[in-house]
């Protein structure tokens, strides 16, 4: 009888041969009691049960026949299989036999359905164990099953060979059982902790370019913009007089107000240089390269007839022009027209640009600067700034003009046109700058 429970309770019990019986070894043999379904019923879907336990190895005990003393320590190393469900329905598996605690083996991780402990026999005697796993609080993180340890007596001699009994009736068919019914839903399990975010995502890639949209129809024509403030120069030729023994040119510059009233601001005179005392023949000397062009004179009244001269070189008058058609400006000041010059010891610098003023537009100022040497010199400045409105865009032109004395002919002097708006960006047009060389500048 006491085979039997073992083989039906799969546990690892082996029974020893009749021969190792007759030798005196008693061996010890793990069964559990029983118990109603060997485990715990319970409700919960997640509940831990016990359902079977296989020891590896016999423990045997250390004197035969004495179920009182700890079994015999000997260098077999046992495991406890532990066989059931839900087993990680929580936190890792605790497992106690009696009060003793069972390692669990580093050799084979638990499963739902299994665990292995290591189980050390000298720990334990004959009698009935509680065995228990545990993987948090509360019913369905525990579980239990009861079995004892016994030893294993000496074979009977062989009874009697018994008289062959009569054949029974065949027994009739079992009545078909009803079905159970349902069992009731197990409690919510417990919600899970948040993972952790992942690894950013590498970029997409770009997209394909949409199809070009269609064209706008064309907005309406605004209505016409005021007058802008303007400058304007006025160039004179001088024949020779008080001002200008030998003549020039005398340059009147105007501010223009909006309603086309010109007003005098400056005027400024450039005179020709007067011709020196005839000198005395001088030696032959090399040819040198030729001089920037000079300006052209005014005719000069009828003179007397003098004695012929030598033959002077030609004079060269030197000039420079620089424009755009579109540039684009923002509160941050930048030069739209810029010119390297050099050769003269004087120059005229005349510059124009054409600026929008849509509605609620800000103010444009532009400055003409020179440098020379490092040094920077404000030549000219002005402030624009006209009335726009939704239906209208008006546009006014800003004019700046001067003249600029260099630290020497041979010098290279940068003239500048740098503008900025009061806050908004804007796009400047046909804006145009000319620098004609002089030998000198009256101012």
């Amino acid at each position: 009888m006491l085979i039997q429970q073992v083989e039906s309770r799969r546990l690892l019990s082996r029974s020893y041969t009749q021969n190792l019986f007759r030798a005196g070894l008693v061996v010890l043999i793990l069964m559990g009691l029983g118990l109603p379904g060997r485990a715990q019923d319970s409700n919960s879907a997640i509940q831990l049960t016990i359902t079977d336990a296989l020891l590896s190895a016999h423990c045997v005990p250390a004197a035969a026949q004495n179920n009182t003393l700890p079994f015999q320590s000997d260098a077999i190393s046992r495991t406890l299989t532990i066989q059931g469900v839900n087993f990680l329905n929580g936190a890792t598996p605790l497992v106690t036999l009696g009060s003793v605690g069972l390692p669990l083996s580093s050799s084979t991780a638990p499963t739902a359905t299994a665990i292995t402990v290591n189980f050390d026999c000298s720990q334990f005697s004959t009698g009935t164990y509680r065995l228990h796993v545990s993987t948090g609080t509360g019913t369905p993180y525990n579980g239990d099953f009861f079995f004892s340890f016994s030893t294993q007596g000496p074979a009977g001699s062989n009874g009697a060979k018994g008289d062959r009994g009569d054949a029974g009736p065949q027994g009739a068919d079992g009545l078909h059982g009803n079905d159970g019914t349902n069992g009731k839903d197990g409690a919510p399990g417990l919600n899970g902790t948040n993972g952790k975010d992942g690894a950013p995502g590498q970029n997409g890639t770009n997209g394909k370019d949409g199809a070009p949209g269609q064209n706008g129809s064309n907005g309406k024509d605004g209505a016409q913009g005021l007058n802008g403030k303007g400058h304007h120069v006025v160039v004179t030729k001088l024949l020779p007089g008080s001002i200008c023994p030998t003549g020039g040119n005398q340059q009147d510059f105007y501010t223009i107000a909006p309603d086309g009233t010109m007003t005098l601001v400056d005027t400024e005179y450039l005179c020709h240089g007067s011709n020196g005392a005839q000198g005395p023949q001088g030696n032959q000397g090399a040819n040198g390269r030729d001089g920037a062009p000079g300006l052209n004179g005014f005719n000069g009244g009828q003179g007397p007839q003098g004695p012929q001269g030598q033959q002077g070189p030609p004079g060269v008058a030197k000039g420079w022009h620089k424009k755009f058609d579109s540039s684009a400006i923002t509160s941050t000041s930048t030069i739209v027209l810029s010119q390297v010059v050099t050769g003269t010891p004087a120059y005229l610098i005349d510059a124009k640009i054409n600026s929008p003023f849509a509605n609620n537009a800000k103010s444009v100022a532009c400055t003409l600067t020179a440098v020379d040497n490092g040094v920077t010199t404000i030549i000219d400045s002005s402030d624009a700034l006209l009335i726009g409105n939704t239906q209208t865009t008006a546009k006014g032109g800003i004019s700046l003009a001067g003249v600029y004395n260099a630290s020497s002919s041979s010098a290279s002097v940068t003239f500048n046109v740098s503008c900025a708006t009061g806050g908004d960006t804007r796009t400047l047009t046909n804006g145009r700058m000319n620098i004609v060389g002089a030998n000198s500048v009256a101012q």
